[in-house]
């Protein structure tokens, strides 16, 4: 007996995967499987932030996170970014007060020793770490890129409804 797929039924299946890729990306962040696979960079970084927090408060070249942390903290080192950053040594964070136009606002701080290869360390201080983390590597594309999939998915299973079955079944010929 020979099975004849039927059109609807590929582009049903097809839609109905659509729709679930796009919901799971869009929920991510309650997926910390599917997390690490949609922004594994932002991962990183967080992971090497805990680290920073905790009780090591050391982050070495090399280390999960690494490349990320220094990314962000090279916007902060002034025309000295060719610099190759080999450890952060935390001395410090907390919460500290930032005056803006609007008036004071609380705000992460961390204080860190930075170690290059080519260079004595330096002590600087490092607000809003978290959050830029978030602005450089929580893609808020991903999450418009997880939309469309999603709704693409739910516009093939529509019209998969709507269309008629193309495929029928042929006359048997008997012998």
């Amino acid at each position: 007996m020979k099975l004849k797929v039927k059109l609807k039924t590929v582009m049903g299946i097809v839609g109905v995967i659509f729709t679930v890729v796009g919901w799971f990306i869009s929920h991510a962040n309650y997926l910390p499987l599917v997390y690490r696979l949609v922004m594994p960079r932002y991962v990183r970084a967080q992971s090497a932030l805990v680290k920073l927090h905790g009780d090591e408060r050391v982050l070495n070249k090399g280390d999960r996170g690494f490349n990320e942390i220094c990314e962000v903290i090279k916007e902060d080192l002034a025309g000295d970014k060719d610099r190759t950053i080999t450890k952060i040594r935390t001395l410090n964070w907390g919460i500290g007060m930032l005056n803006t136009p609007e008036g004071s606002e609380p705000t992460k701080y961390l204080e860190a020793e930075i170690s290059f290869a080519n260079a004595d360390p330096i002590t600087m201080g490092i607000r809003d770490l978290d959050r830029r983390i978030k602005r450089r590597y929580l893609d808020t594309h991903t999450f418009f890129f997880a939309a469309i999939v999603f709704w693409i998915g739910i516009g093939i299973s529509v019209v998969t409804l709507c269309m008629p079955d193309i495929a029928k079944k042929s006359p048997e010929v008997s012998r």
